[in-house]
């Protein structure tokens, strides 16, 4: 639950449900250079925390979340069990298998991690893994279809039981191109380059700096 796109969604999901649905989330703890979203926002929501949840893999301490997620969804006992992220996903999607509860597993894929995270043999046991997860999926849910297209060409999912859905969220107003110069003081005739997003290498935050290098030519 860092700050960014799957945290908004998940909460944005959950407030959207709030008086139809008995909800509960389950999340663990961001990294050192993380900002925990919930803590910034004041959200309803029936929440567990697992603070030995984490991105980082610990085979004694993931072994006792998953017991906890195994115990947490027996005690819930939910018709569905939605799961988010890889690695909180794999435990959840396995917690559910364990727990015999007869829990419908949905799991969403916010992205993958296809390109630009492992190579070779990791990136071989991260699909092998995945393919695996999807045999205990009842369907998937992709926030792109052309996300969607590059797990079905690796065969991670199917055609069958997936779908694409675009982010669920409601686009605030959008200011004039002249007030927002105004405001950020910036001149009419002045180019202006934008990264929205985290300056992290997955990012690709350098192609920004070449764009602007090579734009620099003809300005």
């Amino acid at each position: 639950m860092n700050v960014g796109g799957p945290s908004v969604q998940i909460t944005g999901l959950f407030n959207s449900m709030i008086h139809e649905y008995n909800q509960l989330l389950v999340y663990g703890s961001c990294e050192g250079n993380e900002i925990d979203f919930l803590e910034l926002n004041d959200i309803k929501i029936n929440v567990i925390k697992i603070p030995n949840l984490g991105k980082s893999i610990n085979i004694i301490e993931d072994l006792k979340v998953l017991y906890q997620l195994i115990k947490i969804i027996r005690g819930f006992k939910p018709d569905i069990v939605h799961t988010h992220m890889a690695k909180a996903g794999a435990l959840g999607r396995i917690a559910n298998l364990l727990s015999f509860t007869k829990a419908k597993s949905i799991h969403t894929f916010h992205g993958h991690l296809l390109f630009g995270y492992f190579s070779g043999f990791k990136l071989f046991l991260y699909i092998f893994a995945e393919k695996i997860l999807n045999r205990i999926t009842d369907y998937s849910i992709v926030v792109g279809s052309r996300v969607r297209d590059e797990l079905i060409s690796r065969r991670i999912i199917s055609s069958n039981n997936s779908i694409a859905v675009p982010p669920g969220l409601t686009p605030g107003k959008i200011p004039s191109r002249l007030s927002s110069r105004f405001k950020l003081r910036i001149q009419e005739k002045d180019f202006v380059l934008i990264w929205i997003g985290r300056l992290e290498k997955i990012k690709r935050p350098e192609r920004l700096l070449r764009i602007s290098k090579e734009l620099s030519k003809y300005h």
